[in-house]
């Protein structure tokens, strides 16, 4: 064995020594109803146990809200896609609606022209048979 072997043993025991001490002298600290640190354990004991009943307290009373505001926030998002897609059918329609008001403006100007011309084409013949039968009773 080496002087560096030598070394890390020497290290490695007074560890385990060390940690024996400490738990020792730790168990009899923290174990002695005496002490103040065992005083202090049980305070800090107390005011955790009071944390843990407070966490489950508000679980029980809490988390039913928070659930049901994960809900609607996910029923709203729903309705939010919803609402988009109405709105996208809305225009269309309105698209549509144009497109066939425009036609419809466009086929009544095409039948006011044909009425128009039928009344003139109507003119003409009549002036014309008036003309033939002036001529006819006139001669």
């Amino acid at each position: 064995m080496n002087e560096r072997d030598a070394d890390y043993a020497i290290t490695v025991h007074l560890n385990k020594l060390r940690n024996i001490f400490r738990k020792s002298i730790g168990g009899v600290v923290y174990n002695n109803p005496k002490s103040a640190v065992f005083a202090e354990a049980e305070k800090l004991s107390a005011k955790l146990d009071a944390a843990q009943r407070e966490v489950e307290t508000w679980r029980e009373t809490e988390m039913p809200k928070v659930e049901q505001l994960l809900k609607l926030g996910k029923e709203l998002i729903i309705e939010k896609q919803d609402h988009a897609k109405i709105g996208e059918a809305y225009n269309e329609l309105t698209l549509k609606m144009s497109n066939v008001y425009d036609e419809n403006n466009r086929l009544k100007d095409q039948i006011e022209k044909i009425t128009n011309e039928n009344t003139q084409l109507r003119a003409e013949i009549e002036k014309s048979w008036l003309s033939k039968l002036i001529r006819l009773f006139g001669k």
